[in-house]
């Protein structure tokens, strides 16, 4: 095995062990942007992303009965967000 198919079975090996709820926050970030960012700055767009997932959260935490507050989820709907604004540098 070469050094980049090491490098990219490393990088395979921890996207799966990553949980699936931390993947869909992830991707509900860049989606959330990607339908924002035409009608608003990329800034802003980032910036909705970011309320909205700390919002969601804070229901959450209201609601926790019938739901479960995570700021790692928060962080990953963030980052969908950040990786969105990234690719509209590109």
């Amino acid at each position: 095995m070469n050094f980049l198919s090491g490098r990219i079975k490393q990088l395979l090996d921890t996207l799966n062990a990553l949980p699936a709820d931390k993947v869909a926050h992830f991707a509900s970030g860049v989606v959330l942007f990607s339908l924002l960012v035409p009608f608003m700055p990329s800034v802003l767009a980032l910036a909705v992303v970011s309320v909205a997932a700390f919002a969601k959260e804070a229901y959450d935490l209201v609601h926790k009965d019938r739901h479960t507050p995570d700021g790692w989820d928060a962080a990953a709907t963030v980052a969908g967000g950040l990786v969105g604004l990234f690719c509209t540098f590109f």
